[in-house]
């Protein structure tokens, strides 16, 4: 009976079974191999149906869009704005690309894949965007130009002394850059296309904002020291101004170091100092920037009567004539410097005077 019902039940169905599986391979078969060279149904590009339709029908129907477009773009970065060409950045819609992707629906990947692609667009449809592309070294080089124009640096306060010793702050703002990398990566080629691309640009911060330096209250004089000089002494007159002129309104933050050399810089012909009487190899003799020493050796006075101290100082090997002796601090840049702290936690002002044949520099900070 077994037998009987093996024979008769289950072999019949197996061969069903094998009929339907090979009938089922060959349509899959079908739907693998066969290409007719049409695009699928329901497949668009930019709203148009192009399912049915042969590659090269839809290559010959895109054909115009397909040329270089001509047109102008305003770029623009802060107040500066530039009209560049699409040629300039060799703009244009990808159409090749948006037809190669239509073309492979239903052609791509495994079978299963396929077959579910192909459900996909005759149920819900495909749409395929057409992306625009550029040449990206172009617009680089474009935004780098534009970002040259639209720049401009902040503007720092500065807290200036005047002529009466009234304490100015002056106006701050901040500056403005063009985010070169940022406006090339985060480019959106669609709307550009459209006409106006907008950089992305940055505010730069000043140093110091007004704000900054009103808070801090300067007020008032925290010492001051006087020295005088031979105005008939031309050259080394010429050498102290111009030492002096160095050492106005310099600020000095609390923490901050003073470096006579580092603030005035080398004193050489090329940057106007003159020949005038140094002590050298104790002995006076002529050289470069000669009388140098009293701006330094002013500054030095009026730190101590200030309080604050000094962590570099040299006397000269000649006793001079302008500051009461051992209260000389010789200068020569590379050398031997001239360096004070600002212990103090509010900032202090350095200002220097010149006023007939008198050098003033004084101390500004808040006093309470």
């Amino acid at each position: 009976m077994l037998l009987s019902y093996i024979y008769s039940e289950v072999i019949p169905l197996k061969k069903y079974i094998l009929v339907f599986l090979l009938i089922f391979l060959f349509l899959l078969g079908i739907i693998y191999f066969y290409d007719d060279g049409r695009m699928k149904e329901n497949v668009y590009i930019e709203n148009i149906h192009v399912g049915g339709l042969k590659k090269k029908t839809v290559e010959m129907l895109f054909a115009p869009f397909i040329s270089s477009f001509a047109g102008q773009i305003n770029v623009s970065a802060g107040g500066v704005t530039q009209i560049v060409s699409y040629d300039e950045l060799e703009l244009y819609p990808d159409y090749l690309l948006a037809m190669e992707k239509a073309y492979n629906i239903g052609r791509e990947k495994n079978i299963l894949q396929r077959m579910k692609s192909l459900y996909e667009a005759k149920k819900f449809g495909v749409y395929i965007k057409v992306h625009w592309t550029w040449n990206e070294q172009k617009a680089a080089q474009i935004i780098s130009r534009i970002a040259d124009m639209a720049y401009y640096p902040p503007k720092s306060a500065e807290i200036i002394i005047g002529d009466n010793e009234e304490i100015i702050i002056t106006e701050s703002y901040p500056g403005l850059a063009v985010n070169n990398e940022f406006s090339l990566d985060n480019a959106d080629l669609s709307q550009i296309a459209c006409g106006k691309w907008q950089l992305k640009t940055e505010s730069i911060p000043p140093a110091l904002s007004a704000e900054t330096a009103a808070a801090w209250k300067i007020n008032g004089k925290l010492a001051s020291y006087k020295t005088e000089f031979d105005s008939s002494q031309l050259e080394r007159m010429k050498n102290i101004t111009l030492a002096a002129s160095h050492l106005k309104n310099i600020l000095l933050m609390p923490g901050e170091e003073f470096s006579f050399n580092e603030t005035t810089g080398p004193r050489t012909a090329a940057l106007g100092y003159q020949q005038a009487y140094i002590i050298k190899n104790n002995k006076f003799e002529l050289g470069i920037g000669g009388g140098v020493c009293q701006v330094s050796s002013t500054l030095y006075n009026a730190v101590l009567k200030a309080g604050l101290p000094v962590t570099e100082r040299f006397p000269h090997s000649l006793p001079v004539s302008y500051v009461p002796e051992g209260k000389d601090a010789a200068v020569s840049y590379g050398i031997m410097d001239f360096k004070f702290l600002n212990e103090l936690d509010v900032p202090i002002v350095i200002d220097s005077k010149i006023v007939a044949n008198k050098l003033q520099i004084s101390l500004f900070t808040h006093l309470t």
